[in-house]
């Protein structure tokens, strides 16, 4: 359970590049966020780490890299690290301006492409800070896209995702 902390404080260092001032959570055009948390997959723990550009006022696209923590397989029956492993593309939409919420808070909504799977979903940011702030985002992952078939189920198709981490603005 501690090896996830070591993880996104590896992840941190990593980033060492210059960090804005805006005190927004969504800030529009040209918003860059880097998030790095926690992953839970249908009861399997993992990390993430999340790339979001702001496209406009309501519309962002992103890069996301998922790594579930998994054993060492046995046999070819069982998955393994490589399988664990899900690189995506998603688009999301911004309803901060619609519901009139407070600056400090980013809902949004979308659909995400990845080398694993095709997913929906949804998400809250809180910007503690002009630099750093919360994320939290739910997910269903609904059809398995370039995954091939193999003996043992997918660790990714039609689950739900949960992830919860830390959110750094980027200049």
């Amino acid at each position: 359970m501690r090896t996830w902390y070591r993880y996104i404080a590896f992840i941190i260092l990593l980033l060492g590049i210059s960090i804005s001032a805006s005190a927004q959570a969504y800030d529009g055009d040209l918003d860059r966020k880097i998030s790095a948390g926690y992953l839970n997959v249908g009861g399997r723990s993992g990390v993430e780490l999340c790339y979001d550009w702001g496209m406009s006022d309501w519309v962002s696209v992103g890069m996301k890299g998922s790594v579930l923590f998994i054993g060492k397989s046995e046999s070819d029956d069982e998955p393994d690290f490589v399988n664990g492993v899900d690189l995506s593309f998603p688009v999301d939409i911004h309803w901060d301006d619609a519901l009139k919420l407070p600056s400090t808070i980013d809902f949004y909504t979308g659909v995400g492409i990845g080398s694993r799977v095709f997913d929906v979903h949804s998400g809250l940011r809180y910007s503690l800070n002009e630099t750093f702030g919360l994320y939290a985002q739910a997910q269903y992952n609904i059809l398995r896209t370039f995954e091939r078939i193999t003996d043992f189920p997918s660790l990714y198709t039609r689950k739900i995702q949960v992830s919860l981490g830390l959110t750094i603005n980027i200049d």
